[in-house]
């Protein structure tokens, strides 16, 4: 039932390497990911047990997940509210705002910190996502940089808030799995993810690319409003949808109020037009979500979690062993299921259970596994942050993933720790 999963990756991932190799424009649009999952799912049907009807229901509790619906309906909040503060002018004001504000060094640093302060105090990746990438698209069209740069930068700083934050749910996940509290697992974590976010800002700052475009100090404060509302809400830890909500109306109301042709007819069609430009994620993360329904219907990763707990709680294994194999298997699951959340449901048993044998403390295994599932989460191709974001962008997910610079330096820094805890226990 695995081998699905394989085949959406061979032909999506794979078919867009093939027309890029041939010289074909744009590959990765040529195949969209929502047609290259059909083949995956219809296999995956076919190689299930069972009567047909009650394959295609385990398919549509797959696609009713109360995660994967809260998912599709941030997408189109999202969408509503990246095309309204377009439509009013929200966007352009707030990136000359910005570029009046601060030196151009501090532009893409500054960037960071803000997606990655939203994220802790909100909780949520996929608000970031939603909330910021405007900007990030809006200061790369001004400065000449490029988008997927400023877009994986945005993804990394929600990935440091989904990690590092005390009410996401990925740390509440890993707590709860883990038996332990989220203080504890904050203390762990804190280090890591710290050290790893400056050693990426200092990166950012040294290799960064020369900022080109021409000084503009042409913006409307009252234009300002629906971006500062929304920063301000999400600071304050309210719920993404309101913040969302909020924002959309703010912008739409300032469209109105301020001497425009903008008018609540154009007002209501922006926002089904934000709705409608999500469409084709939403299709994909229904589908993918009712692929690992049927999967997990079918048993799912219990052969291979059984195979797991076989080999490492049959002996006492040394605490790095153990921090590896958590590290792997964590990465291999969110690999598969596209979600850090349910991933760590799914392994978060069984990796209390090791890390207990082996005497590694709760707060350390909710870290590994709260760290290295918000790394593969936050490269996933077809992962639900990159494709927001390349959507929004409106950029390949392959090119995203490339720039998410901060996961990949938390994975570092991860895999050093647990290398350096190898050594002092020699």
């Amino acid at each position: 039932m695995l081998f699905s999963i394989a085949i959406f990756v061979i032909l999506f991932l794979g078919g867009g390497l093939y027309l890029s190799a041939n010289g074909v424009p744009n590959a990765f649009y040529q195949i969209s990911p929502s047609v290259a999952i059909l083949p995956a799912l219809i296999w995956a049907l076919l190689m299930s047990r069972g009567p047909f009807e009650k394959r295609l229901k385990h398919i549509f509790q797959g696609m009713s997940n109360q995660t994967l619906l809260t998912m599709c309906m941030i997408y189109i909040f999202a969408g509503a509210f990246g095309v309204v503060t377009q439509a009013v002018g929200c966007i352009d004001d707030l990136v000359h705002f910005i570029m009046t504000l601060l030196p151009s060094k501090a532009l893409l640093p500054s960037l960071f910190i803000l997606s990655a302060s939203i994220g802790f105090a909100m909780g949520s990746s996929m608000g970031v996502v939603a909330a910021v990438s405007p900007i990030g698209i809006g200061l790369a069209q001004s400065t000449g940089t490029d988008i997927s740069l400023t877009l994986g930068i945005v993804i990394g700083g929600a990935m440091f808030g989904d990690n590092l934050s005390l009410i996401s749910d990925t740390t509440l996940a890993a707590v709860h799995t883990q038996k332990t509290t989220a203080q504890k697992k904050f203390s762990a974590n804190a280090p890591i993810a710290l050290v790893a976010a400056a050693l990426y800002l200092g990166l950012v700052v040294v290799f960064q690319p020369t900022v080109s475009a021409p000084f503009s100090t042409d913006f409307h404060t009252i234009k300002l409003i629906p971006y500062l509302a929304v920063i301000v809400f999400a600071l304050s830890g309210m719920n993404v949808f309101l913040v969302l909500g909020l924002g959309t109306i703010v912008a739409g109301l300032i469209g109105i109020i301020e001497p425009s042709d903008y008018t609540l007819l154009q007002f209501t069609q922006d926002i089904y037009r934000g709705f409608a430009s999500m469409n084709e994620i939403m299709v994909l993360s229904l589908l993918l979500g009712g692929l690992m329904g049927l999967i997990q219907s079918q048993g799912g990763f219990a052969p291979l979690l059984q195979r797991l707990e076989k080999i490492n709680t049959g002996q006492k294994h040394t605490q790095v062993y153990i921090s590896l194999s958590i590290v792997t298997i964590i990465s291999l699951i969110t690999a598969a299921v596209a979600n850090n959340v349910i991933s760590i449901l799914i392994i978060g048993v069984i990796v209390e259970k090791m890390a207990k044998k082996s005497g590694l403390s709760a707060a350390h295994s909710a870290t590994l596994l709260s760290v290295f599932s918000c790394v593969v989460q936050g490269v996933l191709p077809h992962g639900a942050q990159v494709l927001l974001a390349s959507r929004l962008g409106q950029v390949s997910p392959l090119d995203v993933i490339g720039h998410v610079g901060y996961c990949y330096v938390l994975a570092g820094v991860g895999i050093m720790v647990i290398a350096l805890r190898s050594l002092t226990q020699k």
